[in-house]
């Protein structure tokens, strides 16, 4: 707010995190368990952070299990605001499919031992999609070949959570795989949501050790960030000005992005700073830096933000910004009182 008081322009500072509709709880690790046997259960808690009820339908993937467990079982509703439990059990991913929205997916590892050989095998032996920005994808080829020493019927190939599957190259996987004999498939990454992910592709044939499992990770990020999120200037005297300070902006698309605006509010500015400086645009899959001062007009606590507009999907985004201003006279009365004390104690 411009007015003609002292100090001007006032600001208050407006702050808010984003949620997804329905989120998990932390991914799930298993001990390692006896081909056959099963692991006890472990709870995994699905949050509903909106202001309407949802209904939806629940699946899991590889050897795993879920039911809805506890006070609040999962049941497929779950009411505005609410919390709803599974059990999970080890015997992949559990997937949640709301009738509106973006699926979620939770990730639980473990591990088999003392069982069978499986007669294929992936090449990779798994899949690291490393980050990905949100709703663009990447691909990578796999190739499954059957060791064994009979053909094999592949009923189903397919992938869990934000991972899909399709057969392709010159060999794609079909119905049957011979002996000895290799197909490729291409395993595709799309995340609809930040953070990491777990899923795999899982082969369903007619072999013994059936379903096979080829584990796959990757991160969903936004295409741009920005770091830190937040700049603590600490105490500047009125009237002066601190050091620059640094934010690092990354751009996550293959694509260069531009940046439209840079503008900071209250009595912080945007200055030239750190190194690449940004210009007119941050290049692929690269980084720039802006940086932001601190000149306080008056005594007291002051915030602010640096807010950068962009030609990306989450544009704009804010660096939240915090000082405090130091009456000139005080500080300088403080000083002298201290050297009059100093000069007291000298023999």
């Amino acid at each position: 707010m411009n007015d003609t008081a002292g100090g001007t322009p006032q600001v208050v500072t407006l702050t808010g995190t984003g949620l997804s509709p329905l989120t998990f709880s932390a991914n799930l690790t298993f001990p390692a368990v006896n081909v056959g046997s099963s692991d006890p259960s472990q709870n995994m808690t699905l949050t509903n952070n909106q202001k309407t009820a949802v209904t939806y339908t629940y699946s899991t993937s590889g050897d795993y299990s879920a039911v809805g467990n506890g006070s609040s079982p999962c049941n497929g509703t779950l009411a505005a605001s609410s919390k709803c439990t599974f059990a999970v059990t080890f015997k992949g991913n559990l997937t949640v499919t709301p009738t509106s929205g973006n699926i979620v997916v939770a990730g639980m590892t473990g591990a088999g031992e003392n069982g069978a050989t499986g007669p294929l095998t992936f090449t990779p032996s798994s899949l690291s999609f490393g980050n990905v920005p949100l709703a663009t994808s990447v691909s990578k080829t796999v190739t499954i070949k059957n060791i064994g020493s009979t053909s094999l019927t592949l009923t189903s190939i397919t992938g869990s959570g934000y991972f899909t599957v399709v057969p392709s190259g010159t060999t794609p996987c079909g119905t049957t795989l011979a002996a000895g004999k290799s197909c490729t498939v291409t395993s595709t990454f799309i995340p609809l949501v930040a953070g990491s992910t777990l899923g795999g592709l899982t082969v369903v044939d007619n072999s013994s050790v059936s379903p096979q499992i080829q584990d796959a990770t990757g991160t969903g990020v936004l295409d741009v960030t920005l770091s830190p999120s937040s700049i603590s200037f600490g105490t500047v005297t009125v009237g002066s000005t601190s050091a620059v300070s640094v934010v690092t902006v990354v751009n996550n698309m293959s694509t260069a992005v531009p940046i439209n605006s840079v503008v900071a509010s209250g009595d912080f500015v945007s200055v030239p700073g750190g190194s690449p400086q940004c210009g007119a645009s941050v290049l692929a899959n690269s980084s720039c830096t802006l940086g932001v001062e601190f000149t306080p007009g008056f005594a007291g606590s002051i915030t602010g933000a640096l807010t950068v507009n962009y030609g990306a999907g989450s544009s704009p985004q804010t660096v939240s910004l915090s000082g405090t201003g130091a009456a000139a006279g005080k500080n300088k009365s403080a000083a002298s009182k201290s050297a009059a004390n100093e000069a007291r104690v000298k023999p």
